[in-house]
């Protein structure tokens, strides 16, 4: 019999319906959003331009920490999160192309003086159904 797996995945799309101007966002996401008191700002639907950056950042983290783990072999969860660290804290520290800057650094000079305390009480994913109650009587 298989191992079973430490976590499971399930593949839910966190906008439910695109719109030129305003996105329905799926209502867990909106939970996690008012829970750390962020903004979920998704791309425009109808404007290619905003695809092709995400897409772009997307595959320069899958060059750099997907590719070179799928030859390596781990045998815990913390070891795979171990390297993914070490991989994401190398990709986050080389110089821009045409800047004299790292992605960290521009977080420390820039962004970072825009964080909030994170709240104390970690955010529970929520299960939401929908159900009928059947009439009685």
């Amino acid at each position: 019999m298989p191992p079973r797996p430490l976590y499971r995945t399930t593949s839910v799309s966190a906008v439910n319906r695109a719109s030129k101007y305003e996105a329905d966002i799926n209502r867990s996401f909106k939970d996690f959003a008012r829970h750390y008191n962020c903004v979920i700002n998704p791309t425009r639907g109808y404007s290619p331009q905003d695809k092709a950056l995400v897409e772009n950042a997307v595959h320069l983290v899958y060059q750099r920490i997907y590719y070179p783990l799928r030859e390596m072999t781990f045998f815990s969860l913390e070891d795979l999160n171990r390297e993914i660290s070490r991989l994401l804290e190398r990709y986050n520290n080389l110089l821009f192309q045409r800047k004299e800057s790292s992605r960290t650094e521009l977080f420390q000079c820039v962004e970072r003086q825009y964080l909030k305390p994170l709240p104390t009480v970690p955010y529970e994913l929520k299960d939401y159904k929908r159900a009928k109650v059947q009439k009685m009587g």
